[in-house]
């Protein structure tokens, strides 16, 4: 799971064709505001997957499920509501799916009601999480940027584009990949604009010393005790108060 988290931004071009729908893939102020908060999404999904391995209690099925199928459990962050998914999906695909859904409310108070507020939270949260790994660079210019979304954003449209649903056609499903990059290439554009605006900084809302958030990036054992205590605890930001209640409504579903 460390090489996936450390590929983020790979990560979050895949979040958006997640669930193609044709409602959310024109290339309009709608489209924007409908990809605005799914980077937000992407990465607490991401940071509750690793909490839930730490967590030290027996793993409820909803809990496995989401670990065995972590792809399922981030495509949640395509969707700005919780969904029912379709009747179909596999039983550990529904598992995980549903796991996803009972973390999406957690998620979605961290999100701003205005568009352009929940873009900026995207790239807030994408410099921290940048900022984790030692690469929150202020000298990546927006059109670089830009340049390396639009890179990862084709690798994946071109990687999905042969994975046609069984309830449409070739034509469809293409018009709606041309729909869903003319879309991203907008939104891609805006939140270079708003990265470069961000900074790295502790506040109300994100604190990156919060123990809990600690938990997420350490990939050396840990004491069983020390991650007990840190677990018990009341996290100081926002960001980590929504995870750890995410955490715990997973561990008792």
């Amino acid at each position: 799971m460390t090489s996936d988290r450390r590929q983020f931004i790979q990560l979050a071009s895949a979040l958006a064709a997640a669930r193609p729908a044709p409602a959310r893939l024109a290339a309009s102020p709608e489209a924007v505001a409908g990809l605005a908060g799914s980077l937000t999404r992407m990465i607490f999904l991401d940071d509750l997957a690793a909490l839930l391995v730490r967590s030290p209690e027996a793993a409820t099925p909803l809990v496995r499920a989401a670990l065995a199928q972590p792809h399922v459990l981030l495509a949640g962050a395509g969707i700005a509501a919780p969904d029912p998914g379709p009747a179909s999906a596999p039983a550990a695909v529904e598992k995980a799916s549903q796991a996803s859904r009972v973390a999406l409310p957690f998620a979605a108070s961290l999100l701003p009601a205005d568009e352009r507020k929940r873009l900026h939270r995207d790239a807030r949260l994408l410099r921290e999480l940048a900022g984790r790994y030692g690469q929150s660079s202020e000298s990546v210019s927006e059109r670089d940027a830009v340049s390396l979304f639009e890179a990862l954003s084709r690798r994946v449209l071109i990687a999905i584009h042969t994975y046609i649903p069984d309830d449409g056609g070739v034509e469809g499903w293409m018009e709606r990949l041309i729909r869903l990059h003319d879309s991203m290439h907008a939104y891609w554009a805006q939140l270079a604009a708003a990265y470069q605006q961000s900074r790295v900084s502790a506040d109300e809302f994100y604190d990156a010393s919060d123990p809990i958030l600690r938990l997420t990036v350490e990939s050396a054992p840990l004491n069983p005790a020390e991650v007990r205590r840190v677990l018990a605890s009341r996290p100081k930001s926002a960001y980590g108060r929504a995870l750890a209640d995410a955490r715990a409504r997973l561990i008792a579903s």
